[in-house]
Order: structure tokens, then sequence, then C-alpha cells
């Protein structure tokens, strides 16, 4: 039994990893993709055209009509194109790192917002200690020129306010699928089968209105988009996850995500050569530390 246990534990962190891996490299990987001939349009569709082609025989399995239509359009509209159009358009001029900080390091001050005005639920006194770090981690991030000159030492980049703006929004629009999920008991299941279907039906219309580099485009970036956006990010990653909540629990699997921006920023340095100042860096340290500490100390049980 212990070594069936300690078996499923090592099985569920290898789990954990593989979902960090693959939720920083989707940033890279995007932000790498909206500097080719695609169009973040174009790897939307694709995201959600091989998702759907590969999920399509199972949509059965996920009983979707026990899920009221209200619910299901939330969870595949706040969890699909609007959150990955947001994303695509706001990673075009701005660097990995800063995604990384702004879209997954203020999901916990705009999922603990949103839990306070819904369900009437607040942190502790030590959670609201690290969602204040986490604000400021963000600060020094995006706006390190308002710090004094010794401090602000500059990035290898300029900070796109336009852009941040859309990473922020992004990173709400996740917040209100993460709240939406848990809310209405949607599985991962339901998940992982209905979200790719139901916003390739919703977006191809609207793809045709928009500008279209898809026939240019490289095929070997198509192709990369295809298997990386559609099949590793919108089934591995659901499915490695489950797994690790199955190991360790959902605040257990949390912890994993705290070292998404640390891990990105580290990424886009070594697949990207994008650099970062000193305040940045730190700003990336301190916004790790603030996510394990909340992820710990931050909820009421």
């Amino acid at each position: 039994m212990l070594q069936n246990d300690s078996q499923q534990k090592l099985l569920g962190f290898l789990a954990g990893c593989l979902v960090l891996c693959i939720w920083s490299g989707w940033i890279i990987l995007s932000r790498y993709g909206v500097n080719t001939q695609l169009t973040p349009h174009d790897i939307t569709l694709l995201r959600f055209f091989t998702a759907s082609v590969i999920t399509l025989p199972f949509i059965k399995l996920s009983h979707f009509r026990s899920i009221p239509l209200p619910a299901l359009l939330v969870v595949i509209l706040a969890g699909g194109f609007p959150y990955t159009l947001l994303s695509f358009y706001g990673l075009q001029n701005n660097s990995s790192a800063l995604a990384g900080l702004v879209v997954n390091g203020m999901l916990p001050m705009l999922s603990s917002l949103i839990a306070i005005f819904v369900y009437k639920i607040f942190p502790t006194l030590v959670g609201w200690m690290f969602l204040g770090l986490i604000v400021l981690a963000n600060f020094l991030m995006a706006a390190p020129e308002l710090l004094p000159e010794m401090f602000a030492l500059q990035a290898s980049a300029e900070i796109n306010f336009a852009g941040l703006t859309l990473l922020f929004v992004a990173g709400l629009s996740l917040s209100v699928y993460m709240t939406a999920v848990k809310h209405f008991q949607i599985s991962i299941k339901q998940i992982m089968l209905t979200v790719p279907l139901g916003n390739f039906i919703l977006y191809l219309p609207f793809w045709f209105l928009f500008e279209s580099h898809l026939m240019a485009a490289d095929t070997s970036d198509i192709l990369l988009q295809m298997f990386y956006q559609g099949l590793v990010v919108s089934i591995g990653a659901l499915f490695f996850f489950a797994y690790a909540i199955k190991a360790f629990g959902g605040v257990g699997s949390s912890l994993f995500m705290a070292f998404v921006p640390s891990v990105t920023a580290f990424g886009a340095f070594i697949f990207l050569d994008e650099g970062l100042s000193l305040i940045q860096t730190f700003s990336i340290g301190l916004c790790t530390v603030s996510l394990l500490g909340f992820s710990i100390w931050g909820k009421k049980v």
C-alpha cells in the first residue's frame, strides 16, 4: 500500500512538473508564433481545430447535455478564443516573462476578488500580505521606469502598455474560467472534450472576418502550433494536471503553477534570447515566492 502511494506521489510529481513545463512552454511558443507569419487569429484557429479533430470521436463521453447551457458558454468562452486572442495580441509586443507574470501571477488576486464578490469568501490576513506582494511584483515588472534610476536598470525590451492591458484582461478571463469550472462542478474530462469543439464552432465565423496569413506561413510553423497548441496544451496539460490533483489534491497541485513565471522567464532567455533587468528578475522571484505562500497559507479552509 505504501509502495503504491509512493509511486502515485512520484507520478503525480512528474505530472505536475510536466504541466509546469507545458504551461510555461505555451507562453514561450505563443510569443514565438505571433512573431512569425501566423496571425493571432490563425494560431487560435489552429489550436481549436486540432483539438476538436482529436476529441470529436469522444464527445459523447463528456455528457455535455448535463451541463446548463449558460454555464457551458461561460466556460467555453472564458477559457477559449477570447482568452487566447487577448494573450496572443498581448504577446506580440511584450516579453514572455511579462506575460507569465501578469497572466499567471495575477490569478490569485483576480480569483480572490471574484470570490469576495460572488461568495463573500475573503483571503486570510497572511493571504492579503502575499497578494500585496504579488501586485508589487507585477508593478516592478511592468513599470521599472517609475523607480529611481539606480534600481530601474533597463530591460532588453520596452513594455507595451496596450499589450500589457490585454494580458491583464486575459488573466481576468482565465480567473472567470477557473471560478466557473469550480462553481458549476465541470470535470476535467468535460473541459477537455467540450471546450475545443465549442470554441472551434463559435470562432470559425470570426476567423473569416480577419486578415489571415495561413496560406503564406511556413509549414513547420503551422505544424508546430497545431501540435503544441492543439494537442500538448489543450489535451496533454489537462490530463497531467488531473493526475497531479489525484496525487496531491487541489492545493498541492497549484504549487507547481507558482513556478510558471520563473520557468517562463528562464525558458524565454534560453530559446528566445529575451533578457531581463535586475529589478525584473527580482520581481519574478518575489512573485514566485508570494504565489507559493498564497497557495499554502492564503486561503481559508
